[in-house]
C-alpha cells in the first residue's frame, strides 16, 4: 500500500501558528480507523486556518471537517463538512482528491480535521 504523505498546516491568526505533520494511510467514516484522521484543536478565537496537502497517491479522497462542541481535554463528538476555497478558486469544496492549499474560516469552532474517506489501492 502506498503511503500518503500529508502537511496540514495551521495559522492561527491571533495565536501564533501550528504545525502538524501526519501520513493518513487508512479510510474511514470516522476517526476510529487509525490513521484514517489528522485533527488539530483551535483556539475559539481563531479567524482562518489553511491546509496544505502535498501528497495523494492515487486520488484518495480527503474531507475537511470542523466540530464546535470539543472542550478543553475533551474531544468533539458532532463533526461536520468544513466549506473550504482552493487557493486558486473562489468555489468552496468540502473535499479533495487533489493536492495543494484550502483556506476556511473557523471562527468559534474547536477542532478541525481531515479525514480521508476513500482510500483507493493498487491491484499488485
Amino acid at each position: 500500500m502506498k503511503k500518503i504523505l500529508l502537511l496540514f498546516l495551521i495559522i492561527l491568526a491571533w495565536c501564533g501558528s501550528l504545525r502538524a505533520q501526519t501520513n493518513l494511510s487508512a479510510a474511514g467514516t470516522d476517526c476510529n480507523t487509525t490513521n484514517a484522521c489528522l485533527s488539530v484543536p483551535v483556539n475559539t478565537t481563531t479567524g482562518g486556518v489553511t491546509f496544505t496537502i502535498t501528497a495523494n497517491v492515487s486520488g484518495n479522497t480527503i474531507q475537511f471537517e470542523a466540530a464546535a462542541d470539543g472542550a478543553p481535554g475533551l474531544p468533539p463528538t458532532l463533526w461536520v463538512a468544513l466549506n473550504v476555497t482552493p487557493s486558486n478558486s473562489t468555489t468552496a469544496v468540502t473535499s479533495t482528491t487533489g493536492t495543494g492549499v484550502w483556506q476556511a474560516n473557523v471562527a468559534a469552532y474547536t477542532n478541525v480535521r481531515m479525514r480521508m474517506s476513500t482510500l483507493m489501492r493498487t491491484l499488485v
